[in-house]
């Protein structure tokens, strides 16, 4: 009965005996062997067989197996196809002395994959920070886990990605976010204007330049204050950003209500935070996805959701029979909805 089944799903399955996963190591198809290699209840007999595999992806799936042992990944670290020893470099059983030697692989690729690792000694990132590549610096200046004494020595690097993804790291200390707030570089100033961290001075002074202005109407920390400014912006992604945007007050969100852009209306409507009298006035809007996120709010009052469930459009009336806070009464009629997606809707409520 076992060979009667796809060798594909036998190969992936947990359950899947040992002899029988023995047997398809020798089928024909290599995304069958491939399957197997990637199955963590593979034994390391059949693991090491894999690895001498003919085949470029079955050998990369015996690599990230997280089974794999340190001596198995070691011959691996040899292989010629840059995809396996990128495998090889990500897995957290290689040996550090694996990692030195790829930390020095002829593809930049496989060195960011070592940067990557958890087991990535310091004093290997700190080489990996001088690598010619600066794709490879820009994988440590954007990591999250990067040392702050590496990241000191990133925020002069000479080439702009990498100091961009010194703006975009969380991680990036304050005294270095104020250096770069006056780089040279356009884009590494509109990176930074998207940085949870930035204190609201540094914030302030970018609010001057109009390639920042949608980063920071999407910070998660940008006060209401700076987002009432830019709640005026002549740039509709801008306002967008800003509707989309938990700190805007509710003000704000009233006067964005009546936006001459649909997308943002629309926006105001799918916001948690907009008021019940605001989602009561874009219930009316002319654009149906405005209607249908009103619909979708939980803020949305009862007598708004039962006007909207007679909405001419099926998928507002569709957004009412999922929302929570839909009165029975008003569930009953949808249950009799002519479109079939609206009755669905509310045998899942």
């Amino acid at each position: 009965m076992e060979n009667q089944q796809n060798p594909k799903q036998e190969a992936s399955r947990k359950t899947t005996s040992i002899k029988r996963l023995k047997e398809l190591t020798k089928h024909e198809d290599k995304y069958v062997r491939k399957k197997i290699a990637k199955n963590i209840k593979t034994p390391l007999s059949l693991l090491k067989k894999l690895a001498k595999d003919e085949s470029m992806t079955v050998r990369e799936s015996v690599a990230g197996n997280i089974n794999s042992p340190g001596s198995l990944l070691e011959k691996l670290a040899d292989d010629k196809y840059d995809y396996v020893r990128e495998s090889v470099a990500g897995h957290p059983n290689t040996p550090l002395t694996i990692l030195k030697k790829l930390a020095v692989d002829k593809k930049w690729t496989v060195r960011t994959h070592v940067i990557r690792n958890k087991n990535t000694t310091l004093s290997l990132l700190e080489k990996l920070a001088n690598d010619d590549e600066w794709e490879v610096r820009r994988n440590i200046s954007v990591n999250e886990s990067t040392p702050i004494s590496i990241l000191n020595k990133l925020v002069e690097d000479n080439n702009k990605h990498v100091r961009q993804g010194l703006a975009t790291n969380t991680s990036t200390p304050v005294e270095l976010l104020v250096k770069l707030v006056d780089d040279e570089d356009e884009y590494v100033r509109s990176c930074l204007a998207g940085n949870p961290n930035m204190p609201v001075t540094l914030l302030k002074k970018l609010l001057k330049e109009k390639s920042c202005k949608s980063n920071l109407a999407a910070n998660v920390n940008i006060p209401a204050l700076l987002l009432k400014k830019l709640a005026a912006d002549e740039d509709k992604n801008v306002r967008l950003k800003v509707a989309k945007n938990l700190n805007t007050d509710s003000n704000v969100l009233k006067k964005l209500a009546i936006d001459n852009h649909h997308k943002v209306r629309e926006s105001i409507a799918e916001n948690p935070n907009t008021p019940p009298i605001v989602l009561k006035k874009i219930a009316k809007d002319e654009s149906w996805w405005a209607r249908r996120n009103v619909a979708k709010n939980t803020n949305t009052p009862v007598l708004v959701l039962e006007k909207l469930a007679e909405d001419e459009d099926s998928r507002v009336r569709e957004s009412v029979a999922e929302n929570a806070n839909t009165p029975v009464l008003v569930l009953e009629k949808l249950a009799e909805d002519e479109d079939s997606r609206v009755r669905e809707s509310v045998k899942r409520n």
